[in-house]
């Protein structure tokens, strides 16, 4: 299939083997560079996922998002495989961080890739993917690292973040807009899942005398908004009766991002109930795991580290960068710290 396909936990947690330091170095690639780029790089026996963003040759601002072989234009193609999506490179704002790619479509919603530099927490999109995997009715966000190359030229380690959104009605899906309301203070920003601050259904239930109440997540969603350790917590406004507020854990703070891709701040919501909304959806928990819950972890934790490690280490190597010591990477693995997950052998 040309387009990407939706990540899934299972692409993460498969069984991946032992893989040692030396043997990520010995499948490493000796890439081609063009102007100081690295073009051509062969990750395609790396264990975590690659992902290729092509820029439409005439259409500036649109782009596909494709996997290896369709990135490649062939000779009996007309145009580039793949369903168009609008493109944006959001830049990050701080020294020494790379920009964000953001891909938008009315029918596929929005796609992050953001920077290895820029994620605080690297075990996050294990936590998503195994928790998605748990909480399958939780809606999480499709969450994962991946390889990302842009017009083929490798850009290095990306956290991919696919916003939740229904398919169309004719895939069982409702087809309805999701509207998300990011809570910072006593405001709220009101973004959707097309990346756009449109009023939605939120709007329309106070136009029509109706107050939406927050119902009490799963304690495991709690904990995780808390790993994600963002200044702002987010939920989703339900378009179905009885409209309920629920909580959305998000590895990656949207509205700073919108400012910055727009130029401008996102449409804000102002409700005496904001605060007592975020307070219900987010309580302070202790770790949420049982016995039971801790060993499933601990048995799929040591392949995705040497999964990762593996990708860091091709990260580093291809970007000219001195790998990150062990203590350096422990310390962006916080968010695992207190499992007592081992990278090898059981707790």
């Amino acid at each position: 299939m040309a387009d990407i396909m939706p990540f899934r936990a299972r692409n993460l947690l498969a069984p991946l083997g032992a893989l040692a330091l030396a043997s990520a170095l010995a499948l490493l690639v000796v890439p081609a560079r063009s102007g100081g780029r690295v073009a051509n790089l062969a990750v395609e026996a790396a264990p975590l996922p690659e992902a290729y963003i092509m820029r439409h040759r005439s259409e500036p601002g649109m782009g596909y998002l494709v996997d290896r072989r369709s990135s490649t234009m062939r000779r009996d193609r007309a145009s580039q495989a793949g369903r168009k999506r609008r493109l944006e490179r959001v830049p990050s704002g701080a020294q020494g961080v790379r920009d964000t790619w953001l891909l938008r479509s009315r029918l596929l919603g929005t796609v992050l890739f953001t920077p290895l530099e820029a994620v605080g927490d690297w075990s996050l999109p294990f936590l998503y993917a195994w928790l998605g995997e748990q909480l399958p009715d939780a809606a999480l966000p499709e969450v994962g690292w991946v390889h990302l190359s842009v017009d083929r030229i490798y850009q290095g380690l990306y956290m991919r973040t696919a916003l939740p959104v229904d398919a169309r009605k004719k895939e069982g899906g409702t087809g309805r807009l999701r509207v998300f309301l990011e809570i910072d203070g006593k405001q709220a920003a009101r973004i959707n899942s097309r990346f756009e601050d449109g009023p939605g259904p939120y709007m329309a239930l106070l136009a029509m005398g109706k107050f939406p109440m927050p119902v009490m997540p799963d304690r495991k969603l709690g904990w995780l908004a808390a790993m994600s350790n963002l200044p702002t917590t987010t939920i989703e406004v339900a378009a179905e009766p009885p409209h309920g507020l629920r909580l959305i854990p998000m590895p990656v703070a949207l509205a700073p991002l919108f400012e910055r891709a727009r130029g401008r701040p996102p449409a804000r919501v102002e409700d005496v109930r904001i605060e007592r909304w975020r307070q219900a959806v987010t309580p302070e928990v202790p770790q949420p795991f049982d016995e039971a819950h801790l060993a499933a972890m601990q048995a799929v934790w040591p392949a995705w580290v040497a999964a990762f490690t593996h990708g860091l280490v091709l990260h580093h190597s291809a970007r000219d960068l001195p790998m990150p010591t062990a203590d350096a990477v422990a310390a962006r693995l916080a968010a695992v710290d207190g499992l007592g997950l081992k990278a090898g052998g059981q707790p």
